[in-house]
Parts: C-alpha cells; sequence; structure tokens
C-alpha cells in the first residue's frame, strides 16, 4: 500500500496515512511507537529502550488491512534492535 496506494487485499483505492502510531501499552499517556534498541533504563520495573527508528502506517478503510513500515530502515543499526534476527541473513 505504500508504494500503490491500493490494497493488496481487496484492491480498494481507500487507503489512510497515518504520520505516526500510538503505543497503548502505556494506558491513556499514549506515546508514539518506535523500534527499539538496547535497554537504557528500569525505574521501578518499567522498562526504558534507546528509540531506533519511527514507525508510519497505512490502512485500507474498505477492508482495514493494516501496513506497518519503519520511516527510515538504512538509518537503523540492525543489530542492536531488541528482539531483531535477519530471516535471510546477509551475505
Amino acid at each position: 500500500m505504500k508504494r500503490t496506494w491500493q490494497c493488496p487485499k481487496c484492491a480498494s483505492d481507500r487507503i489512510g496515512y497515518l504520520e505516526s502510531l500510538p503505543d497503548g501499552a502505556y494506558g491513556k499517556a499514549s506515546v508514539d511507537r518506535k523500534i527499539a534498541m538496547e535497554q537504557v533504563g528500569n525505574v521501578f520495573g518499567v522498562v526504558a529502550h534507546q528509540p531506533a527508528g519511527e514507525v508510519e502506517a497505512f490502512v485500507c478503510t474498505s477492508c482495514g488491512y493494516f501496513e506497518e513500515y519503519v520511516r527510515d530502515p538504512q538509518a537503523i543499526d540492525w543489530s542492536k534492535v531488541k528482539g531483531f534476527r535477519w530471516c535471510r541473513p546477509p551475505a
């Protein structure tokens, strides 16, 4: 959807863009979702991670299909991203 502005599931062109995604994990104190790197703190059981990249999304307003993207993937050191692993390791 990011490049075609057409839904790959239902072929609709009713595509919306979300420039940021609130993270519901923080309850009412919502923050924008980011790709997280290594842990930088732990205060009273709340773990903080260094942010690595911002997330944006596209949604089909006809069928509800939803896609997320990292805004600048080349700027991220993927070896430091929490929980990341290669599906096909680079040569």
